[in-house]
């Protein structure tokens, strides 16, 4: 093979790696798209409608809560969970809603709302108190009522495997319902407080 036989060769090899790479930056859109729809074809029907929610309520909160950088930085819990999903995400998901949940029975309780013990384990008993005790907005409460039902998705779904990526944005938004309860609980003592020392100051 002379020399100008091998060069030709060798030009005919390379050059289908360049056209493939010119392919997929041209089409690069549509691919990320295409692997998308892969993703959740291959995660299940009940994966992908996870996923469809969390973002629909990430959004809600992005557009009723607070804006991010006006709260406080992630707290140790928040980054346990994290952490937690990088090796279970559906884990991650149960344990972040039994943190909210706390977070509201304690707020409850440092409103002086009391509860007997079945409405204490009962999460619609605290969706009604925190409405009432104005705890959380009609909004807020939307996103708490559907971060449960979410989280039952999780526990009851069979053979449920949600990606880190939903997991994350549920951490997200159940630590920043979490953080409105704990600012308002902190706000309503403030308040009682305030009434209680008022009082007492007009009684001297």
């Amino acid at each position: 093979m002379d020399l100008l036989t091998f060069v030709s060769k060798l030009a005919e090899v390379l050059a289908w790696p360049a056209v493939v790479l010119i392919i997929v930056s041209l089409l690069r859109k549509e691919l990320s798209a295409l692997f998308a729809i892969v993703k959740k074809v291959k995660a299940g029907p009940v994966e992908a409608e996870f996923e469809r929610e969390i973002n629909e309520l990430k959004s809600v909160a992005d557009a009723e809560l607070p804006a991010v950088e006006h709260q406080a930085p992630a707290t140790p819990s928040q980054n346990e969970l994290e952490q937690l999903a990088q090796i279970n995400p559906r884990a991650a998901i149960i344990e972040a809603w039994r943190r909210l949940e706390l977070a509201a029975r304690r707020a409850l309780s440092q409103a002086g709302i009391k509860m007997n013990s079945h409405d204490a384990a009962s999460p619609l008993a605290h969706a009604r108190n925190l409405a009432k005790s104005a705890l959380l907005s009609q909004e807020e409460l939307v996103l708490f009522n559907d971060l449960r039902n979410l989280r039952n998705m999780s526990v009851h779904a069979e053979k449920f495997s949600p990606t880190l990526e939903a997991a994350l944005s549920y951490i997200e938004v159940a630590s920043r319902v979490q953080q409105t309860l704990h600012l308002k609980s902190e706000t309503l003592n403030m308040g009682t407080a305030g009434n209680a020392l008022a009082t007492a100051a007009q009684k001297r």
